[in-house]
């Protein structure tokens, strides 16, 4: 009797670790398709919008309105590059202080964290860059626009390159006060 209770009792602590799992798993796979559903909600919100979009300065302050809530950052801005990827031009923007935006409405590639210049002919690709004090920039106008992100209360900025056909267009960019 004593070994069929103590078989009996394994059986029992397997199945209970069976069901474990297999709720862990059950939950693990309900939290992905949310998160899925969740994306896809808001890649139709998206596209919705732009395809309602009346003109080119409505489609880019909402299209960056739209994008900075799903990245859920403090601040977002769309540059677009030119043909020589010298400079960014401000296209739109969402949150950006006021002071940022008139800052850099057009900055030369390299003035700042931003706007990623092409190395040995490669697009570049997505940086996360801490906006701290002993960042780097030091001096001339990247040093300025790093003090500005840092008076703004930034701590981190991630930028996504645009491009089409091997060609840079720009940059999306996501600011961030407390990064996750």
């Amino acid at each position: 009797m004593g070994e069929l209770a103590e078989g009996f009792n394994l059986m029992t602590e397997q199945l209970a670790l069976s069901y474990r799992s297999l709720e862990a798993k059950a939950e693990e796979k309900t939290r992905r398709l949310r998160d899925e559903q969740s994306r896809l909600r808001a890649l139709y919100n998206v596209s919705t919008f732009v395809a309602s979009a009346d003109d080119l300065q409505s489609l880019g302050s909402g299209f960056a309105k739209h994008i900075r809530s799903i990245a859920k950052a403090d601040a977002v801005a769309v540059r677009w590059s030119d043909e020589a990827n010298e400079r960014y031009m401000l296209l739109a923007s969402d949150s950006l202080p006021k002071i940022l935006a008139e800052e850099e409405q057009c900055i030369l590639t390299g003035d700042c964290f931003c706007g990623s210049s092409i190395q040995n002919g490669a697009l570049p690709r997505t940086r996360v860059i801490p906006i701290l004090s002993d960042s780097g920039a030091t001096d001339g106008a990247a040093a300025r626009v790093k003090r500005r992100c840092e008076q703004e209360g930034y701590t981190t900025l991630v930028t996504i390159p645009l491009s089409l056909q091997h060609r840079l267009l720009g940059e999306i960019e996501f600011l961030y006060r407390d990064w996750e």
